[in-house]
């Protein structure tokens, strides 16, 4: 089975204008320039935007489906109450692993990791487990009411980067000639209980000093 998406846009869900207004711009620049590399959708849940979401167990399948994850950064993904984001991570942390298998182990295109965070607020409070070993996008400065995401002087070139990125790691899988996606449809996310053990040591890193982010 082919992939059917270039990434999936994972973030913690919220009512609020800013986390709407957030994602909804984010969605539309990664769109937007991913499309110029890869004739391949951009994959994001709308429904948690709504109130009252319920985490739909058949997203699995649409992680799955999709070449790398793109985790739109706050401070309260990782929450001990509401780990649905830690299972998207540590499903897509399996599935990294196993697709990064396939590629030939002769550069840094077997290193390079599917999983492309960007920190929107608290780049200092991201667990070290990431900062150790990802490449990571600092958007903290970014604010609703300047300018749109994908027309932003600073921002839009480093979303062009990460489209390139993610255009990369589809290449590089596709050159692999494996059935990435084959097991997809039975795919499932770590349970809550999976990942309860895990959140306790993300959740309680020490604050850091703000600058210290890594470009891809």
């Amino acid at each position: 089975m082919p992939f059917r998406y270039t990434c999936f846009l994972s973030y913690r869900h919220g009512q609020n204008e800013l986390t709407r207004a957030r994602i909804t711009q984010l969605f539309e620049a990664l769109e937007n320039e991913v499309r110029q590399f890869v004739d391949l959708p951009v994959y994001v849940d709308y429904d948690r935007l709504q109130p009252g979401y319920l985490y739909n167990e058949a997203l699995a399948s649409e992680l799955c489906s999709s070449v790398c994850m793109v985790m739109a950064y706050t401070p309260t993904y990782f929450d001990q109450a509401h780990p649905y984001c830690a299972r998207e991570y540590k499903g897509m942390e399996k599935l990294e692993a196993e697709r990064m298998a396939l590629v030939p182990r002769n550069g840094d295109m077997a290193v390079r990791g599917l999983i492309i965070p960007i920190a929107f607020r608290g780049a200092d409070r991201l667990p070290r487990e990431i900062t150790e070993k990802r490449l990571y996008e600092n958007f903290d400065t970014f604010a609703l009411g300047e300018r749109k995401l994908s027309k932003h002087p600073k921002f839009k070139h480093r979303i062009k980067v990460i489209a390139e990125y993610v255009a990369e790691r589809y290449d590089a899988l596709i050159a692999a000639g494996a059935d990435a996606c084959g097991g997809c449809l039975e795919f499932r996310l770590p349970s809550d209980n999976d990942v309860r053990e895990w959140l306790k040591t993300v959740c309680t890193q020490p604050l850091g000093f703000p600058g210290h982010e890594v470009g891809l």
